[in-house]
């Protein structure tokens, strides 16, 4: 289960193929595709339940429920809860008990969505494993989505709630343990990271934007591909284009889609900054070949405490593109970057520790630059690949099914 899923990109859809080519069965409960630009995606309806396959034989049903829109606290609670409600309305009627062994929930926020699986574990007797992405109400409180105290403490109490019903609470950062652990029992924790396809494996499709490709071609492009939001520290990147807009030749690409693009194109206008460019999304098969042709590839947060404690999932995908890397955070994100030998990593609001770093990778030779890549790849391959983490899944689950049925 999943509020999120395919054609949205998110990293449980290549774990979701994973499963699938391993040879195990597996039924998708998510919602209608909205984001990130908030309105339902084209073929879908925002009313009634669809049914489709994904990959070769995967059911995909899809729950109705009210997209984002244009973001904003109330559209955002709005889309949470009525998924949430959704989910609970019709589960009974896409479950069946003896039906599944496992139940496992994707669970970016908000991690209301593992609710209805509460309610699927009721109905079908399987043991619930929920895969903990984001911090809760940590992450809320970061952003500032909630700001009123006893909202928080309330939220805290139904995540608390949530852990409770939950065989197994799967983190994607080791760091997370900790503060995992003052809601849930300590046992009940096993830190499980994101993985990746392996992009450098995928099939080159050439970009569709013509103008991207050749800026590209024709000069060193530092790449950052996601979500723009207010968790990705932009304001850090804005400065350090404006520390570099004297150097032609180095471009910061912005490539996505998020409630703050516009106002980052707003203000790299206001500043002259032809530097900092925001092309606007590609597709998931368009990545390995924007990365391929990237000189050096960027991940950014904001430095609050729950960010300090994440791995942001990008990583896996640019460690897999043998690309150099540039972190500009601060915690454990930075710490793989650097434990990884694939390139620099800066605190989240050192502005000129960041242009230095784009300076510094864009000053080496092709061949210092190609090390970093593969320095990172190496390390991909070593601890996100995703077959083998896939088994590690599968280890898991299996020994939870096996411990409800003794």
């Amino acid at each position: 289960m999943s509020q999120y899923f395919w054609p949205e990109v998110f990293s449980i859809n290549d774990l979701v193929l994973q499963l699938e080519a391993d040879g195990h069965e597996v039924t998708v409960i998510t919602g209608k595709p909205n984001y990130p630009k908030g309105e339902i995606f084209d073929g879908y309806s925002q009313q009634g339940i669809n049914q489709e396959v994904f990959g070769k034989n995967i059911t995909v049903f899809r729950l109705p429920l009210r997209p984002r829109h244009n973001g904003g606290g109330l559209n955002l609670v709005r889309n949470y809860l009525s998924f949430v409600f959704n989910g609970c309305r019709h589960i009974r009627s896409l479950v069946k008990r003896d039906e599944f062994d496992a139940i496992f929930v994707y669970a970016p926020s908000p991690i209301l969505s593992a609710i209805p699986a509460i309610f699927a574990k009721w109905k079908t007797g399987a043991p619930l494993s929920i895969w903990v992405q984001d911090l809760w109400p940590e992450s809320i409180d970061a952003t500032g989505f909630i700001k009123n105290r006893l909202a928080i403490y309330l939220v805290r109490q139904l995540v608390k709630l949530i852990y409770s019903a939950a065989d197994q609470l799967l983190v994607q950062s080791p760091a997370f343990s900790e503060p995992v652990q003052r809601l849930a029992h300590a046992d009940k924790i096993q830190y499980y990271p994101n993985s990746h396809l392996d992009l450098i494996q995928e099939q080159q499709v050439p970009l569709k934007n013509g103008e991207l490709d050749t800026l590209l071609t024709d000069h060193f492009c530092v790449v950052f591909a996601g979500n723009i939001g207010t968790a990705q520290n932009l304001e850090s990147v804005i400065a350090a284009a404006v520390h570099l807009k004297q150097n032609p030749q180095i471009k910061i690409l912005l490539v996505g889609a998020g409630s703050m693009r516009a106002q980052v194109m707003a203000e790299a206008s206001a500043k002259g900054l032809d530097n900092l460019i925001l092309p606007g999304r590609v597709t998931p098969a368009e990545l390995p070949y924007l990365y391929g042709k990237a000189g050096a590839l960027l991940v950014s947060l904001s430095d609050q405490p729950i960010f300090r404690l994440t791995i942001p999932s990008k990583l896996q995908g640019y460690f897999s593109a043998a690309k150099p890397i540039i972190a500009c955070m601060t915690g454990v994100g930075a710490e793989v970057v650097k434990e990884s030998d694939a390139g620099i990593a800066v605190d989240a609001d050192d502005v000129s520790g960041l242009s230095d770093a784009i300076l510094s990778i864009y000053h080496l030779s092709t061949e210092e630059r190609e090390q970093l890549g593969q320095n990172g790849r190496a390390y991909y391959l070593e601890h996100f690949e995703r077959s083998t983490l896939s088994q590690r899944l599968v280890s898991l689950l299996s020994r939870l099914t096996r411990q409800s049925r003794d």
